[in-house]
């Protein structure tokens, strides 16, 4: 599983997700590190995917794992029910 580049701005979906995950891994008290390593990737990944320096961002197979490292569901990541129009650029 790679770290998905991209050459635009995050959108604020994109955003949501990012912290999204970080509060909950946060909570838990995992460090990126170490979620990066369970999650069988470098282990400055989740570093990169958090930090404004860097394009990168989770995709749905990231997501699903992290989800299983965290006994969450998915849905916790994501704006219930869904992000309006105008919230979105």
């Amino acid at each position: 599983i790679f770290c998905m580049r991209y050459s635009g701005k995050l959108s604020p979906l994109d955003k949501y997700i990012i912290l999204a995950v970080k509060r909950k891994r946060e909570e838990q008290g995992i460090a990126q590190a170490d979620l990066s390593v369970r999650m069988e990737l470098n282990d400055k990944f989740v570093g990169n995917v958090e930090s404004s320096r860097q394009k990168a961002k989770y995709n749905m197979n990231h997501l699903n794992k992290i989800a299983e490292i965290l006994n969450c569901s998915l849905t916790d990541f994501f704006p219930m029910p869904y992000m309006k129009n105008n919230d979105i650029e």
